[in-house]
């Protein structure tokens, strides 16, 4: 790959975005306006929440009723499949949690909405605030879904049943986006010479592998003379890299490149051998296959596609960009074993002196977050010229620290030492050696 030519095209790439949008949020709130019916419990908002092993939460607020009503029930009806023509008026999943504490939950098998035990899932009322939970898998949805949440109440007006009802949203449903395999649209028609990338689905696995499946529709297979990049913002931090990306999978003729972003050149370059990149084409779909230890096993990252046709003088006649909005962002599902990862020792002055104090500080850094540690413990274990000295180890925000007193008369001799960090549950030890002065 020519690589020079790659960065100025992952600069138009990136040029033809705007702002930043698109993000797949692990959690999200839905309002619903207040009043809308006095008889019924009034549904003020709907919140959707998820945690890292896949447990779903949906609260939904009521604002006239901090204690359900007799006679009294909320509906949460699930649109699984993201399609209005299955299920019951498009909804394939029912939870209903009635007013004495009863939890329901039903299942579209086709014809209509049958019964399934809940011994996996809680609900509960309080304080004006209804909790369901229920694990992702449980529900049958990977990761987006749509939710309406319906709050009813029965009474008798003249001696007749008369149901008041609360629907929030008042049309449609809500759509909550979470971690997982999440799927990315982008508008189609872009420019028929180039690959019209219509959605990028992404997905992590348990063995870090991600992948990245680009939809281009108008072409089932790729030509040699078409290009695809994708650029990933892995560290989040818009101040490094390019408008923030910083690396780059390049895809072409059947090839696929990874590059890092060279600070001192100002361009992509070509990665070290070998990188941890895999493509496959076939049926309109272009898969990358990244590792995540190639971006730096990170927690969640941003990334754009770009899709583009080389006339034959070699130059873009056509491009497509995805999103039209610079970047979407992505959370990892099977996130990395934390670690501790240490930075290189310095010493308080350049070498220990004999007779005086002496301080060693090492940085110890999350390997999720890229963090420095402030809190946790640290062990030291010094010896000069092969003779322990007492040390004392500290661990706060301005790094881990091994201070000791170098004895008198040490001069010429060697200080070996090391110090156990623990922190977060994990440990991790730093070697340090200096000679004394």
């Amino acid at each position: 790959m020519r690589w020079v030519v790659v960065s100025s095209v992952a600069t138009l790439a990136l040029a033809l975005g705007g702002g930043f949008a698109g993000l797949a949020l692990a959690a999200s709130t839905y309002s619903d306006a207040a009043g809308d019916n006095n008889e019924a419990p009034d549904v003020t908002s709907v919140a959707v929440s998820e945690t890292a092993a896949g447990r779903l939460t949906v609260s939904v607020a009521v604002g006239n009723f901090p204690t359900l009503p007799g006679d009294s029930w909320i509906n949460l009806w699930f649109d699984v499949d993201s399609n209005t023509a299955t299920g019951e008026g498009g909804d394939e999943v029912l939870a209903r949690y009635v007013s004495d504490g009863t939890l329901e939950f039903y299942r579209w098998n086709g014809t209509e909405l049958a019964p399934e035990p809940t011994a996996t899932m809680t609900a509960t009322y309080a304080n004006g605030v209804l909790t369901f939970e229920i694990d992702k898998a449980a529900l049958g949805v990977t990761a987006s879904f749509g939710i309406l949440a319906v709050a009813s109440r029965e009474q008798q007006v003249d001696g007749e049943a008369n149901v008041a009802a609360d629907f929030a949203p008042d049309s449609g449903r809500s759509t909550y986006v979470g971690p997982g395999p999440t799927a990315f649209p982008d508008p189609g028609g872009d420019h028929p010479s180039a690959p019209d990338v219509r959605s990028v689905r992404v997905a992590d696995g348990r063995d870090g592998t991600i992948s990245f499946a680009i939809s281009t529709p108008n072409f089932s297979l790729l030509t040699p003379e078409m290009l695809v990049l994708l650029l990933v913002d892995a560290d989040g931090k818009t101040s490094t890299g390019l408008a923030g990306a910083d690396v780059l999978v390049v895809y072409q003729a059947g090839d696929v490149e990874l590059g890092r972003w060279s600070p001192a050149q100002q361009e992509f370059l070509a990665d070290e051998p070998p990188s941890r990149v895999q493509a496959q084409n076939a049926g309109g779909v272009l898969t990358l296959l990244v590792h995540r230890s190639e971006l730096g096993n990170p927690a969640r990252f941003r990334f754009a596609v770009g899709a583009g046709h080389l006339s034959p003088e070699g130059a873009f006649d056509a491009f497509d960009v995805a999103p039209e909005t610079l970047f979407w962002q992505y959370a990892m599902v099977n996130k990395p074993t934390l670690r501790l990862l240490t930075g290189k020792a310095a010493g308080s002055t350049i070498r220990p002196v004999a007779g005086r104090s002496f301080t060693v500080t090492v940085p110890v850094t999350r390997s999720d977050s890229g963090r420095r540690i402030s809190t946790g413990s640290a062990t030291c274990a010094v010896k000069v010229g092969g003779q322990k000295v007492r040390a004392t180890g500290r661990v706060s925000s301005a790094g881990v620290r091994c201070s000791f007193r170098v004895p008198p008369g040490a001069s010429g001799k060697r200080v070996t030492g090391s110090i156990v960090v623990r922190s977060a549950g994990k440990s991790v030890t730093a070697r340090f050696a200096y000679s004394v002065r």
